[in-house]
Formats: C-alpha cells, sequence, structure tokens
C-alpha cells in the first residue's frame, strides 16, 4: 500500500516555486487530502501544510497533535495546495491524524472555502 493515502501525514521537502514565493516551501509535515483513485493515479495531490511558527492565527488554522510532531502544529487550511506526489513519495511517512482531528480539518477547510 502507497503511504500516500487520504489522512497521511508525510514530512516532506518542497522547493520554492519562483512564480509563488508565498506557498510553503521547505521541509514541513504535510496532511494528504486527495481521495483515493487522485492518491492511486494522479501525478499530484491536494494537501494542507502543518507549521509550528505561528505569528498570528487564522481561524482556519487549527492546532493538531500526532506522535511525529516534535511540538505544537498547527495545519494551515489556507495554504491548501497541490503537491506532486513524487516530492511526497520522497518524504517520510509519520503516520495518520485521527478522526476527530480530520473532521476539525475539513471544517476548516470548508471556512477557508466558503463552502458553509
Amino acid at each position: 500500500m502507497s503511504k500516500i493515502s487520504y489522512g497521511s501525514i508525510i514530512f516532506a521537502h518542497i522547493p520554492e516555486v519562483e512564480h509563488n514565493p508565498h506557498q510553503t516551501h521547505g521541509s514541513h509535515y504535510y496532511i494528504v487530502l486527495s481521495n483515493p483513485k487522485a492518491c492511486a493515479f494522479s501525478p499530484v495531490v491536494q494537501a494542507v501544510p502543518f507549521s509550528s511558527n505561528i505569528n498570528r492565527r487564522l481561524p482556519v488554522q487549527i492546532e493538531v497533535s500526532a506522535p511525529c510532531f516534535p511540538r505544537k502544529s498547527f495545519a494551515l487550511a489556507e495554504q491548501l495546495t497541490l503537491l506532486p506526489k513524487n516530492l511526497l513519495e520522497q518524504g517520510r511517512y509519520c503516520g495518520t491524524l485521527d478522526a476527530v482531528q480530520m473532521k476539525r480539518l475539513q471544517d476548516a477547510i470548508k471556512i477557508q472555502l466558503s463552502l458553509d
């Protein structure tokens, strides 16, 4: 089974995109949000980065915990992005978020995308 699946937490290095310097780049934890078919067949997957360096908190930044996080971390739902699956596959699989945290992240994404 591929480590790239819905809810997977992956520590990966994403290079800076010259035309989009505000996109999260560098070494970060990411949570994969693409559906199983996209994870299996698409060259890109949707993901949300985590950060432990939050200078200002937004309502769409939710605190999450997982055994692999060395300190308090926040999922940045405002940075829902597409990432090349091959870069995530080169990263380190760290586990998955539990159902309660996934629900909170889904709610934050709905707020970010004005779906409610």
